[in-house]
């Protein structure tokens, strides 16, 4: 089984840090790395299964904000320090392309 797949958890900023230039690397935790500093998955918080489709962060008035993240992120380096393309890492945990 793939790194990704191994996480139960259905959003590709979770439990990445993006405090790299250019990639979101694993922080071994629950944060959410659309936020600013360490910040918990806040669906995690509330008791919620974590949900990209379902995330807060997942709207409309912050597309230009995510494209912009989409962007910027080059690379994902996984819990095992396996580096995907951000469109790859998507894939597998979306299990389709990039929707932002």
């Amino acid at each position: 089984m793939n790194d990704s797949l191994e996480r139960v958890h259905r959003c590709p900023f979770y439990g990445f840090s993006a405090d790299f230039p250019g990639a979101l690397c694993s922080s071994g935790g629950n944060q959410c790395a659309l936020k600013e500093g360490f910040s918990p998955c806040q669906m995690e918080k509330e008791g919620l299964s974590v949900d990209w489709d379902h995330c807060a962060i997942n709207n409309w008035e912050n597309v230009d904000f995510l494209r912009r993240v989409r962007n910027r992120v080059q690379r994902v380096i996984s819990p095992r320090q396996k580096t995907l393309s951000f469109e790859d890492h998507w894939r597998e945990i979306m299990g389709s392309s990039i929707s932002i």
